[in-house]
């Protein structure tokens, strides 16, 4: 019946590759965005994600377990459009996930969780209570970050480096990040061509390969459509200046 061809059309995650992405992951926005993608393509499978990934962030180091928790954050942002399965299984273990992280009273690391927190408050990632309960359940102080005099900079000789604009750095980065996906997609396709043009059904080895070509190509959408809205704002802006110039100029002369 129907239950057999759609189990069929189930796609397996293999759990060793997912161990090694959580073991390489960094605080890179590419390596969190491309792992997220990675198990959001396989989200029938997100309770044996999350468990293993709660296994791999309660061996980590204070780094990497900070990259993780980034990690579970993107996954679940970008994922609750296809359902909330993401959210409820991380939720799970999020408490001891958090205790275990802040519990040494690192600075750095608290202030990272409690921008997080915020995210999710203002997101309402967790529903109208979730965040709350978590700082009960975690003892976790969001006021006790803010406002600590460690926070300001230390006093360094200063470098003269060229200026560039914030909006200048921005543009920059993102199509950055845009070309190295383009260079990413174009490196599987020529490698794998029969696997990933659609016209074949993809080998079980080659299952791995599929999910990594469709999490580049998603990134690779999503940074394109965010430069072009960043140059059009800003060709709006500078047009807008311009005009105002020219305006100013016809009055002097």
């Amino acid at each position: 019946g129907d239950g057999g061809s759609a189990r069929e059309g189930l796609v397996t995650m293999d759990s060793e590759v997912l161990k090694d992405k959580l073991r390489k992951l960094n605080m890179t926005s590419k390596s969190i965005e491309m792992t997220s993608q990675w198990c959001i393509f396989y989200m029938p499978e997100h309770t044996r994600i999350v468990a293993i990934w709660y296994h791999e962030f309660m061996k980590a180091n204070k780094q990497r377990q900070l990259a993780l928790l980034y990690l579970s954050n993107d996954i679940m942002q970008n994922s609750r459009k296809k359902g909330n399965q993401y959210v409820e299984a991380f939720y799970q273990y999020m408490p001891k996930a958090i205790i275990q992280l802040t519990r040494d009273g690192d600075q750095k690391v608290n202030e990272s969780v409690s921008r997080l927190f915020k995210v999710w408050k203002e997101r309402g990632v967790f529903g109208s209570r979730g965040v709350q309960l978590l700082l009960d359940a975690t003892k976790f102080k969001l006021d006790s970050v803010a406002g600590s005099p460690q926070e300001k900079p230390e006093k360094t000789e200063k470098t003269e480096a060229p200026r560039v604009s914030k909006r200048v750095a921005e543009v920059s980065q993102l199509f950055n990040s845009f070309e190295e996906e383009a260079q990413e997609i174009r490196k599987l396709e020529s490698q794998h061509a029969e696997a990933l043009n659609g016209s074949a059904a993809v080998s079980d080895s080659l299952r791995p390969v599929a999910g990594d070509y469709h999490g580049h190509l998603q990134t690779l959408v999503r940074n394109g459509r965010e430069v072009l809205t960043n140059i059009r704002t800003w060709a709006q802006d500078i047009e807008g200046t311009v005009q105002e110039a020219e305006k100013k100029i016809d009055v002097l002369e």
